[in-house]
Parts: structure tokens; C-alpha cells; sequence
């Protein structure tokens, strides 16, 4: 029930959000049939963006089939999103913070939220919304251990942050192949003294780096979420110790980005089937043998991945990701 819940609220939000962003930001400045037809077609892109994630079979496969709450950090993402681009800042960061306490996978945003939090207001809100997530994260956690469920806590905490003795858990990501060929641990030797996790650490830095990058190039509607699916895509394939479900959020943040085009679209698919591959690698299907799918399967999938990510890369840093028509409706929308 909680994930299914969680769908229902992340369609919710991406529905309301991509028609606040496609609608006119002066409508009483335009004819009446003109912000008639205007707002009927950002109703049917609104509806197409939920409907999109809504009957992905990949977030059915995770939240209806399997169980697991993946869709309620998604929506505590897509909230906090929706609320910081809207300038509800504190209100944003509260939401992250309550995502946090959910899974702690919603971490990966701050940089983002940092990032428009400190261009768009003084450096003291920006103080002021770190502290409160903080706030709300201490509340969060001293109801777990006044409830007595602290030691699981503490336990949670241990096995995220311990060094653990894989590369990749369950992910088709780039380290993959060298858990799936080589059992590889994070602190075996890549070259020249650098471990895989050293080389895990240097790539994440870079993908916030090209985030940075990113935040400053792009200027279109959907640029936040674009920069978001990023982030969680680069924590999926770059991290250690990585499980299949941690990108899943990419359905739902990419979802507004699709009407941008069809190779957002494209790229949608391939992270979709990609991620419903992989869920059903780990929790198969009734009558399906847990990871029996060949091995050069999943090495050809996790190649895909990899090159899905490395193009979105290139995109961001060279600012190719601007729409390929409606160029003065784009800059109205910026404006706003």
C-alpha cells in the first residue's frame, strides 16, 4: 500500500507540475482563444507525462508486483522540485529531508537544491533551508530510537557507509562487469594505487561538476529535471556497492523531459527496460529462476547503460539538450 500510494502521488505531482510549467505565464495578456487552446494542450502534455510513468511496466513491476516503496522517495523528489522551482524553498528542502528519512537515496538532490537555492535567494536562506532539512532529519531519526528502533537505524547507517565487499551488488553498472567477472572489491586496485572506490569517488565529483555545468548552460522548462535524473543516474552507475531499484526515479523525472523530443524519448525507453531487466534479474517473475539470465545479457545491457549515461553527459556539458522547435514559447517559459 505504501508504494502503490506513492505512485499515485508522484503521478499526481508530475501531472500539476508539467502543466504549471507549459501553461502561459501571462494569460491575460493573450486572446481568449489562444489561452484556451494553450492550456488545452498543456493539459494533454500534463496528462501524457503522468500517464507515462503511471503505466511504465517497470514502475508497476517495482511498486504493485514487488512491493518496494521506491515511489514514495520518487515523489518526495519530484516534490521537492516542484516546490524549490515554485520558491518554496524551506518547504522543499523539509520535503527532501523527509525523503531522506524514507531511504536515504533522496541525498543525491542537495547538490541541485544548492545550487537553485543560492541562485535564487542570499546566502542566509540558503543557511537557514540546510538547517531546517537538518531539523527534520533529527526529528525523523529521534522518533526511530525514542520508538526503540534505533539499533536498526544505527544498523543502516553502518552497512551504507562500511567499505562492504562489492563493486556493484545487483546493478548493471559500469562496475558490473568487474563484479560479475572479477568479484571485485571497492578497495582492490584498479592501477597505480587507486582503488575502485577512489575512482568511484573522482567520477561522482565530476558528474556534480558537470551538474554545475549543467545548471549554468541549459535554459529550458524542464532543465531541473533534466539535471535531477542526472544526478541519480550518475549515483546508479557511478557508486558503489549499487542495487538495481536506485533508478527508479529516473522514470518519473524524466518523464516531463520526454516532450522535449524523441531521443528524450528514447532515452526513456532504454531506462525503462533497461531497469525492468535488471528488477527482474534480482526478483523474477513466478516460474523464473532468480539470476538466470546469461551473462552476456546482462554485460550487453549494462554497455547500454553506460552509453545512455555517457551521451546524457555529453548533452548537459555541450548544451545540446535545448528543444528543437518551439524555440520563442521555450524563452517565454525561461522568462518565467
Amino acid at each position: 500500500i505504501p508504494g502503490l500510494l506513492g505512485d499515485l502521488l508522484a503521478i499526481t505531482l508530475l501531472y500539476v507540475t508539467t502543466k504549471r510549467l507549459l501553461q502561459p505565464a501571462e494569460q491575460s495578456d493573450l486572446p481568449s482563444t489562444t489561452a484556451d487552446r494553450q492550456n488545452a494542450k498543456a493539459t494533454r502534455s500534463a496528462l501524457l507525462v503522468a500517464a507515462l510513468y503511471a503505466f511504465n511496466p517497470t514502475v508497476i513491476y517495482d511498486s504493485a508486483y514487488w512491493g518496494q516503496i521506491d515511489s514514495l522517495i520518487t515523489a518526495a523528489i519530484v516534490g521537492s522540485l516542484a516546490l524549490v522551482r515554485a520558491d518554496r524553498v524551506f518547504i522543499a528542502w523539509a520535503t527532501l529531508a523527509v525523503g531522506f528519512l524514507i531511504k536515504p537515496h533522496p541525498i543525491v538532490l542537495a547538490p541541485l537544491l544548492s545550487l537553485v537555492t543560492v541562485a535564487t535567494g542570499p546566502m542566509a536562506r540558503t543557511f537557514k533551508a540546510w538547517a531546517l532539512a537538518a531539523a527534520t532529519v533529527a526529528v525523523g531519526l529521534a522518533y526511530f530510537f525514542t520508538s526503540g528502533q534505533g539499533s536498526d537505524v544505527k544498523r543502516i547507517y553502518e552497512e551504507i557507509f562500511s567499505s562492504g565487499n562489492e563493486v556493484s551488488v545487483s546493478a548493471w553498472n559500469l562496475w558490473w562487469p568487474a563484479q560479475s567477472i572479477g568479484e571485485k572489491s571497492p578497495t582492490s586496485e584498479i592501477f597505480g594505487g587507486v582503488t575502485y572506490a577512489d575512482a568511484s569517488q573522482i567520477l561522482l565529483f565530476l558528474a556534480v561538476c558537470v551538474t554545475a555545468v549543467g545548471f549554468i548552460r541549459i535554459k529550458h522548462p524542464f532543465q531541473i529535471f533534466l539535471l535531477a535524473a542526472y544526478l541519480v543516474f550518475s549515483f546508479f552507475v557511478l557508486s558503489m556497492k549499487m542495487h538495481e531499484r536506485y533508478l527508479f526515479p529516473t522514470l518519473a523525472l524524466l518523464a516531463p523531459v520526454t516532450l522535449m523530443g524523441a531521443r528524450w524519448l528514447a532515452l526513456y525507453i532504454v531506462v525503462s527496460v533497461s531497469s525492468l531487466l535488471n528488477l527482474n534479474y534480482v526478483f523474477p517473475l513466478p516460474g523464473m529462476e532468480q539470476y538466470a539470465m546469461p551473462l552476456t545479457l546482462q554485460l550487453i545491457i549494462t554497455g547500454i547503460n553506460i552509453a545512455a549515461y555517457l551521451w546524457l553527459s555529453t548533452q548537459i556539458v555541450a548544451g545540446g539538450v535545448e528543444p528543437r522547435h518551439n524555440r520563442t514559447e521555450t524563452s517565454a517559459l525561461v522568462r518565467r
